[in-house]
């Protein structure tokens, strides 16, 4: 299994100039953009033809959008399991309260909950994924 990780960590640099030894102006040295956002400007080119696994929260928006919806609509992308932590996915669970297994009801896609008895995503559906993203803003 591949893990984007570094893609959505790398993601919050400044653009790159287009051109080797072009200099950057200072608006596009303020530019700022998340690792989703860049992942939706190549349409999740990096996720094209994988079986992929989403550990998020609420805080995963792009635009005003969740990411799991954005990614849900990606043609070239499966979205095959949803892991969410403290609060659930879209961050609707009472803090303190265990979060249940289930599918997310906007998108049908199974939910696995890492809080509560357990912690970490199950083996078994690990060895179903090409791919495991990680977008929480708290991390």
């Amino acid at each position: 299994m591949f893990i984007l990780l570094a893609v959505l960590w790398a993601g919050c640099a400044p653009p790159e100039p287009a051109n080797a030894g072009e200099q950057l102006s200072a608006t596009q040295t303020a530019a700022f953009a998340t690792g989703a956002e860049r992942l939706l400007a190549s349409n999740f080119e990096a996720l094209k033809g994988r079986r992929v696994g989403l550990v998020t929260n609420h805080t995963a928006t792009v635009g005003d959008r969740h990411l799991i919806d954005a990614l849900h609509e990606v043609e070239t992308v499966e979205l095959a399991a949803l892991f969410g932590p403290e609060h659930g996915l879209r961050g609707t669970a009472i803090a303190g309260d265990a979060v249940e297994d289930g599918r997310d009801s906007a998108t049908g896609i199974p939910v696995f909950s890492l809080y509560g008895e357990r912690r970490a995503p199950p083996d078994s559906v690990l060895r179903e994924l090409d791919m495991l993203v990680f977008d929480i803003q708290d991390i």
